[in-house]
């Protein structure tokens, strides 16, 4: 049995429209992203020195996101770092009736 809660975070037009949504659940923040046509949900603290990830780079194509103080990148799919071994929490996301949804662990 599954206990990590599904999180309403916000309408799917919104995030669809502005690319990226940052929200707060109980003191951790969380990035949300519309990239080529796909959801992610990742931690928006990089696992490298914990700056925010907010403001980096994303490449489409790959479909990563690059923290903008040391260059590091991240699968948003998997949360691996390309640089090494390191990875980045990410979360599962659904579209639900027109709202996006998120998985948090308790």
């Amino acid at each position: 049995m599954n206990l990590n809660p599904w999180i309403p975070v916000c309408s799917s037009a919104k995030l669809k429209r502005e690319k990226r949504f940052l929200f707060r659940h109980h003191q951790k923040q969380y990035l949300l992203l519309s990239v080529a046509h796909q959801f992610f949900a990742i931690n928006n603290q990089c696992p490298h020195q914990g700056f925010p990830l907010d403001t980096g780079m994303i490449d489409a194509e790959a479909l990563n996101i690059t923290c903008p103080y040391h260059q590091w990148s991240f699968d948003l799919n998997t949360g691996q770092c390309i640089l090494n071994s390191a990875f980045l929490s990410t979360y599962p996301i659904e579209e639900r009736d027109g709202q996006i949804w998120i998985q948090i662990p308790c």
